[in-house]
């Protein structure tokens, strides 16, 4: 008679923590409706960031990398040195090879451990060179090393990059804490209210 009572009073105990697990779960599961359908995934978003820094580089070698940086009043004997115009150039071909390896990434990488490893890298890599823009920007807290409104724009770009990239790796990371049984839960419910 005991072991029947001890035996009810463990399966009702069960029974509510499945409940206030099903019901984490649930709200788990539409943080990830969320994630998986209106935040890009891998791939789009080394895509968008790939194709960002490609065009970027692209459109300042078609406009000119003179006449662009003419624009931030970076000044005339500045503009004339050969070995500043040398460095725009590597700068810019830098910046399109980079776009291109984050494409190539983007479309070769599938399984779940590298793509951390590398959006988090990303992610750190993209803070840096934020970073640098936001600190020659023409703003309060800035150096003004390049004048002008447009100067904060190249800052803003990346701040949108690490904003995506940010969202991919936090999207990432939460996959790995669940576990096989609590993700095919999670599917279950996704499931569930993709139907209704």
């Amino acid at each position: 008679m005991l072991n029947i009572i001890c035996f009810k009073i463990i399966n009702i105990t069960f029974e509510f923590e499945n409940t206030k697990n099903l019901i984490h779960f649930q709200k788990l599961s539409e943080r990830f409706y969320f994630m998986k359908h209106f935040l890009p995934n891998f791939k789009k978003t080394f895509l968008i960031t790939g194709y960002t820094y490609l065009i970027l580089a692209l459109g300042l070698f078609y406009k000119g990398l003179l006449r662009s940086m003419s624009e931030f009043n970076v000044p005339q004997e500045v503009l004339n040195s050969a070995h500043y115009y040398d460095a725009l150039i590597w700068v810019y071909v830098h910046m399109a090879v980079i776009g291109i390896l984050i494409l190539i990434i983007g479309y070769s990488v599938f399984e779940l451990k590298n793509q951390k490893v590398i959006s988090l890298l990303i992610l750190f890599i993209t803070l840096f060179y934020t970073y640098l823009d936001f600190r020659t920007a023409d703003w309060a807290f800035g150096n003004s090393l390049y004048k002008g409104n447009s100067s904060i724009v190249p800052a803003i770009i990346g701040t949108i990059i690490n904003l995506l990239m940010l969202q991919l790796v936090l999207s990432l990371f939460l996959k790995k804490g669940m576990t096989n049984n609590q993700n095919r839960i999670v599917t279950s419910i996704d499931q569930k209210t993709q139907v209704r």
